[in-house]
């Protein structure tokens, strides 16, 4: 049969495990054992027993004092603990320079050791012991806890010094030649005995810090067994009976043995504990008042009992009603005393509950204080503000009933995990019912106070965050949809793919991608504009919805490129699928009053086992480009032989590579305009590459190839150091362009450069140019998967005086929390939701609501992508100033943007946010 301990006396066996191996206890004990063999040969007479006894106990007391010093040294310094050992340490320190007098002259000078000099010695044992325990206690921590406790102990030491002058004194003092001082000494060391035993029997009444309270009960061994030797050698003293080695002796020793080893389980135990707060300490004291009650009126009852011969019948009722009426007025005390502190609580609770209305009566947020089934009993009138409730209507109603029945189970499992601890919770967010019968998004947090006196509940701070819950709602509405044709973007079109490759019938249900390019769309553009080519891009996104099966998806991967995912089909079917949609949209459309036509190639890819969504969008991507070098306008499967378009591609690379090690990458400055009046007040510097081969590659094509090859940051440190330089020369030649300030963009693979901060250091230095002269644009992409260092990075980057800007913000990825955690100077506006603005209410109201979250955050607005004045004057309506764009001024080379700055163009001061 096996026996389960408790949890608990695990630690306690660890504990008295390792006191018994302490070489201290081990040798304390023996002494007291061998004299404890001492009194039992005692019987025998042997003189040499005699003289061991008398000098057998100092080195127990000198151990006592020793391990009582160690304890204290081993203590935090300046604590109470420290004063409390140091101070026992003295008062054994006494006790031992008391023995070392008695047994001096009890064996040399041959005199009388009671009464003596040593008295004066074991009394301050008492003394200077009665304060250790005072400083032990956790009752002193205010002064009339101490003269509560003061006032207890005298009378209970009244109490047992009465019962030693009933039981010892008198019948010594009626003996003839009795001792006065003796008697008067006597009762000096029952006093004190009491005293001692009184302190640590309240002491261990409080409670205490658990880990020291082993030390506590030994202790109260050790005082125990001290009482009882000062008793025995009292009735042996005053009876001409006592003789060294006998019982109190004996007792003297065995006392000692257990202040060792209280001292020793101070720093013997396994582990330090926490020590309570002081209103933790304060609740878990019980008075020591009815102790000292109790104590008077028995041993009054006692001795009445005694001396009950001595007294007549009268004076012992007098008696007698003296002691019932005593013992009632102490129980009357203590009812009382529960009574105020009852009417003192509850006071304390209106008190609180009025400072709370007062605090809060015009908050915007909602504090509630709730028990522990979750009823209101106090909330904050601002509930009439946000919610439409008076605050009277919610009490005693459970706050989980004004939740959306949708989030009640979260919010009463939300509850359960705040019982359950202490402190402030997470942030929740709830939708909680209104009094007109909507709902609201507050934000909650809560934090279990139930076991504060003051407050006594659980205290829930709700903040209305519905506007801010509609606009990220939007803007994530926007991270997964295009803004334009509203089809699904390239991040929910991949994550279509990857879902559908992770179906376990792939092999047997295969599914197709459509990659769709429109043939010659810059034409369009250029002829037309832009917002005709918009058009046209809605009507061709109508026109593919209406020309795949209706559990298609269709999605829009930006600028002409499209692409459609087909369940549950192979090749041949996606093939007629295909030339379908390359009819459909080949019909002749009207826009802006031109008839147009249409074309588009398209490449066909199955999705294989093995692939992954990167894969199978890369296949239709080559077979697109390969429908395109077949004449357009046509449809073509990817076939493994097009791999040799990858050959192509690796060509590339190594071109790209020469031409960042050559200074082949040029730059082009787009010019960033305050629209109020036309000044210049800073440029963007862009890469654009024209390779003798190639020709003029589009920048997303060889900015992506940087990335995928690992040439990206090559790129990037190139673009920067050409930028500065640059600008620096500029500098030099015309002092009228030191306002102006460059910014370059940053990839997310520069980030995580361990020498990023490096390059941006030697570009400003090589280049003359000040910190604050340069912006970093980090686009959204790179804070989706930032590394650990990127806050400290840009923090220190902001500290060196460089200024940051939050790039395509919108473009898909869009997060309020970016904004937050990062210390972004300038936010820019992708084209995305500009390209809306002035043409629908909604993108208005969109670009708004991010320039009311700049403002907050003390950020400075660039609006991308301006085309025209519609888009222009709008902007400027509602609050935009800063622009960028085509209608601005286009990305030009260094000597052509020379020549654009001397058109007289105002300067101004850079963007300060």
């Amino acid at each position: 049969m096996s026996v389960t301990l408790p949890a608990n006396s695990v630690p306690d066996m660890q504990r008295t495990a390792a006191l018994w191996r302490d070489p201290w206890i081990r040798v304390a004990f023996c002494v007291a054992a061998l004299y404890a063999l001492e009194m039992a040969m005692q019987a025998g007479g042997i003189v040499f027993v005699r003289r061991f006894a008398v000098f057998a106990d100092l080195p127990t007391g000198i151990g006592a004092f020793v391990a009582s010093a160690w304890a204290a040294h081993r203590s935090d310094a300046r604590s109470a603990m420290r004063r409390a050992w140091t101070i026992l340490a003295c008062a054994q320190l006494s006790f031992l320079l008391g023995g070392a007098s008695w047994a001096y002259l009890q064996e040399v000078r041959h005199a009388q050791p009671f009464p003596s000099p040593a008295d004066a010695f074991y009394i301050g044992f008492y003394v200077l012991a009665f304060a250790a325990l005072v400083a032990f206690s956790a009752t002193v921590s205010m002064r009339s806890g101490r003269l509560a406790f003061a006032l207890d102990g005298a009378i209970f030491v009244a109490a047992a010094g009465a019962l030693v002058w009933a039981l010892v004194i008198v019948p010594f003092m009626e003996v003839p030649s009795a001792n006065v001082l003796k008697g008067t000494m006597s009762i000096a060391y029952a006093c004190g005995s009491a005293l001692l035993l009184f302190g640590i029997g309240a002491l261990l009444m409080r409670g205490g810090n658990p880990g020291r309270r082993p030390s506590l009960v030994l202790l109260a061994i050790a005082l125990a067994v001290l009482f009882t030797a000062d008793v025995t050698w009292l009735l042996e003293e005053l009876g001409s009976q006592f003789k060294p080695g006998g019982m109190p002796d004996t007792l003297y020793v065995i006392s000692q043995a257990f202040q060792i080893a209280a001292a020793r389980a101070r720093w013997l135990r396994p582990s330090p504990s926490r020590e309570w707060p002081a209103t933790e300490r304060r609740e878990r004291q019980p008075s020591t008042g009815l102790v000292s009650l109790f104590t008077m009126l028995s041993t009054g009852a006692f001795v009445l009992w005694i001396r009950r011969d001595h007294l007549n019948r009268d004076d012992g009722v007098v008696l007698v009603a003296m002691i019932v009426a005593a013992t009632l007025a102490g129980l009357r005390q203590a009812v009382s005393a529960r009574e105020l502190a009852s009417m003192r609580a509850h006071g304390m609770q209106k008190q609180t509950e009025r400072r709370f209305a007062a605090m809060f009566q015009q908050s915007s947020d909602v504090i509630a204080v709730t028990d522990a089934r979750g009823r209101i009993q106090y909330i904050t009138p601002s509930v009439a503000n946000v919610l439409g409730y008076a605050a009277e209507d919610t009490e005693q109603v459970r706050l989980v009933d004004f939740l959306h029945p949708e989030e009640k189970p979260a919010g009463v499992e939300f509850f359960r995990d705040v019982l359950g601890k202490r402190g402030v919770t997470a942030p929740r967010e709830w939708r909680v019912h209104t009094r007109v019968g909507d709902y609201r998004c507050l934000e909650a947090v809560a934090a279990n106070l139930l076991y504060d006196p003051i407050i006594g509940g659980v205290v829930i701070t709700m903040r209305d965050v519905t506007e801010r819950r509609v606009l990220q709602d939007r803007l994530s509405d926007l991270a997964f949809k295009d803004s334009l044709t509203l089809l699904s973007n390239r991040s929910r079109f991949r994550d279509a793919v990857a879902r559908s490759l992770e179906k376990p019938d792939l092999a047997s249900a295969p599914f197709t991608i459509l990659f769709v390019d429109l043939d010659d769309f810059k034409r369009v553009n250029d002829s037309l504009g832009h917002h005709k080519g918009d058009e046209l891009l809605r009507i061709v996104a109508d026109r593919m919805r209406s020309s795949v099966p209706d559990n298609a998806e269709v999605a829009r991967l930006g600028g002409d490129e499209f692409a459609v995912l087909l369940h549950d089909c192979a090749s041949a079917p996606a093939q007629v699928i295909a030339d379908a949609l390359i009819a459909t949209l080949a019909t002749p459309l009207s826009v802006g009053g031109a008839t147009l036509t249409i074309g588009a190639s398209v490449g066909i890819a199955v999705a294989m086992a093995g692939n992954s969504a990167d894969d199978v969008l890369r296949h239709a991507d080559i077979a697109m480009y390969e429908a395109k070098r077949q004449g357009k306008g046509r449809s073509e499967s990817f076939e493994l032989p097009m791999q040799v378009r990858a050959s192509q591609r690796l060509e590339l690379e190594e071109r790209l590579r020469d031409a960042i090690a050559t200074g082949l990458i040029a730059l082009h400055y787009q010019p960033v305009i305050d629209m109020r009046n036309g000044v210049l007040i800073g440029i963007e510097a862009l890469a654009r590459w024209n390779d003798a081969l190639y020709g003029n590659i589009p920048v997303g094509e060889f900015v992506a190839l940087a990335e995928d090859s690992g040439q990206i940051i090559a790129l990037g440190r190139h673009v920067l150091f050409e930028a500065c330089r640059q600008l620096g020369d500029w500098r030099a030649r015309d002092p009228q362009l030191a306002t102006f300030s460059v910014a370059v963009n940053v990839s997310a693979r520069q980030l995580d450069d361990a020498h990023f901060f490096a390059h941006v250091e030697q570009a400003l230095h090589d280049s003359g140019l000040p910190a604050s002269s340069l912006v970093l644009e980090l686009t959204e992409s790179a804070m989706l998967h930032p590394h650990p260092h990127l806050r400290a990075l840009l923090d220190r980057l902001r500290r060196f005086g460089v200024r940051l800007a939050l790039d395509d913000f919108g473009a898909g990825y869009s997060s309020l929390s970016y904004l937050h955690r990062f210390p972004f100077d300038v936010l820019k506006i992708d084209r995305a939701l500009v390209e809306r603005v002035g043409y629908s209410e909604d993108g208005s109201a969109l670009v708004r609501a991010v320039l009311s979250v700049a403002e907050a955050l003390n950020l400075s607005v660039v609006a991308e992508g301006i085309e025209d004045r519609v888009q222009r004057d709008e902007l400027l309506r509602i609050g935009c100033n800063l622009g960028q764009g085509y209608l601005l001024g286009t990305p030009m080379p260094a000597q052509r943007f020379l020549e654009w700055l001397a058109n007289d163009l105002p300067a101004a001061d850079p963007l300060t946010g």
